[in-house]
Formats: C-alpha cells, sequence, structure tokens
C-alpha cells in the first residue's frame, strides 16, 4: 500500500492491486475484466472509492495480480475538475476554477509518480448516516441511533422513514378479520364488479367485468367496451358457470349501482352491496 501510483493518461480507470488502498469498497460482480496493452485481461475483485491526499477518486479496481498501481488522467480530470500539466521533471494538477496547482508530483526514471496514502488516512473518511444504515442491513431507528452513538457513525442524524427501502419493506397492514360469510358449494355466493382501464384497448375495450366465486375462489373477466353490456354479459356467464358447477348462483353480489339493472328478471337472486368479498 505503499507504492506510488503511475499517473497515465492512457488508463480509463484507477487500479490498485492492494485493496488497503480503498477507504470504501464492495466485490465486483461484473463481467468486465480489465485489458491490458498486450491484449490480456485481468479479473476484478473490488471497486471503491480511494483517497489520495485529500481526494476521493471513486470507481477505482483493485486488480490483484496487476503489478503497478495506475491513477488514470481522464477519471482525475473528470472527478476532481481539474487539468494535468506534464514537466519533465514534475507533474501539476490545476483547478479548472481557480488555475492554482492542488497537487503535484514528480518524474523518476521517465514515469510521473503520485505517492500512495498511509493506510491510516481511511480513518478520515466519513459518510453519511443514510449510507450507514443501508450498509448495516436497514436497522430500526432505535438501533441505528444506539450503534451510531456508541461507533460515531454518520454525520447527521438519520430517521427510518428518510429509507425508501424501509417504508416498502418494512409496511405494516392492518389484520383481516375472519370473515363471518360463509358457503358450502360452487356458486352460492358469487361477487362482482366492473372496473375502468386506464388504457384503450386495441380492440377499443375500456371496461372489464370480473366474477369472483367465494367458495372455490374461481374468477372470471370480461373485457367489455361498454358498462351496459354487463347486462348481456351476465346472462351468458350464468349459463356456462352452473353448466359448468351443476349448481345455480344463489347469491350475487355487487359492489355498484348495476346490480339493480341487472337483477330485473332473475328473481331467485338475491342481491347485496359491498365493497370487500
Amino acid at each position: 500500500s505503499q507504492s506510488n501510483f503511475l499517473v497515465d493518461s492512457g488508463a480509463t480507470h484507477h487500479v490498485t492491486n492492494d485493496l488497503a488502498n480503498l477507504a470504501l469498497h464492495h466485490l465486483y460482480t461484473g463481467p468486465d475484466s480489465l485489458f491490458m496493452g498486450n491484449g490480456s485481461g485481468l479479473n476484478i475483485s473490488h471497486s471503491g472509492t480511494l483517497l489520495l491526499n485529500d481526494l476521493s477518486l471513486s470507481n477505482t479496481l483493485c486488480v490483484p495480480s496487476m503489478q503497478q498501481k495506475i491513477l488514470s488522467v481522464s477519471q482525475l480530470t473528470k472527478q476532481t475538475n481539474s487539468a494535468v500539466v506534464f514537466l519533465p521533471n514534475s507533474f501539476h494538477v490545476k483547478n479548472l476554477q481557480t488555475g492554482q496547482t492542488t497537487h503535484k508530483g514528480s518524474c523518476v526514471d521517465g514515469l510521473y509518480l503520485w505517492p500512495a496514502n498511509s493506510p491510516s488516512v481511511h480513518s478520515v473518511c466519513t459518510d453519511s448516516s443514510a449510507s450507514w444504515h443501508h450498509r448495516l442491513g436497514h436497522p430500526s431507528s432505535s438501533i441505528f441511533t444506539f450503534i451510531q452513538q456508541h461507533f460515531s457513525l454518520g454525520s447527521n442524524k438519520f430517521q427510518q422513514s428518510d429509507c425508501n427501502s424501509c417504508q416498502i419493506s418494512k409496511s405494516h397492514k392492518l389484520p383481516f378479520h375472519e370473515s363471518t360469510l360463509k358457503s358450502s358449494y360452487p356458486l352460492e355466493i358469487i361477487f362482482s364488479d366492473v372496473w375502468t382501464s386506464p388504457v384503450l384497448s386495441i380492440d377499443g375495450l375500456r371496461y372489464y367485468c370480473m366474477f369472483v366465486d367465494h367458495f372455490t375462489r374461481y374468477i372470471w373477466l370480461y373485457p367489455i367496451k361498454r358498462k351496459s353490456d354487463v347486462q348481456t354479459l351476465f346472462p351468458k356467464f350464468k349459463s356456462l358457470v352452473e353448466n359448468f358447477f351443476h349448481h345455480n348462483i344463489k347469491i350475487l353480489s355487487f359492489s355498484n349501482v348495476l346490480s339493480k339493472t341487472l337483477v330485473a328478471t332473475p328473481r331467485t337472486l338475491l342481491f347485496t352491496k359491498t365493497t370487500n368479498p
């Protein structure tokens, strides 16, 4: 970790062969390899953030089989908004806004070298509380506050409500109470409703009518063009299911006003108004 970084204008990424150079890192799971000038490929083990002096350089690759650590000029200029000026015996990194030299290094045997940091500099790296919350596996607010106080993690306060993943994964539904509605055979109770689709189908169908049998949990769904089409659809559905189950529909429950127009003829059906089967 004490060896120098070679400042290379032909490299596309910062590369180190020592994982200790990376302050924050994670396993690299991508399919790519690091290709050398001779066409050979080297395996990438980790990716992370490289700290050089006061610079924080992300997307640095750790390649254990790499012989030389490399500092990419193109990545350095993009990440620090600076320019690199090469002189016969040295190089200078200049801020593009101020024009001042922020870093410099020497040229040794024709190679421009940037000294690596001591591992102790990693301790100055701080991260947000949100990053630590993700890194620790999304603990609850009380647990995270306890860890934060004892280990001084994060530079700001964090509430679990700020984490979108926690809101989605840890949300709770109210318990469903046991239903008092009972059925003992198919078609004894049928629930139905008409829904509007937000997208018009290719055939010009905007609505769909759904029937649910309480006993079997069978579901029938019919796309329709108009709500009034339910009046012609229901007799066909009734004939279909009664022939299939060899039972007659006893109770048909609708959750909209269509129920009053549909039940004008089948006098044996009992209609109730409900919203949830």
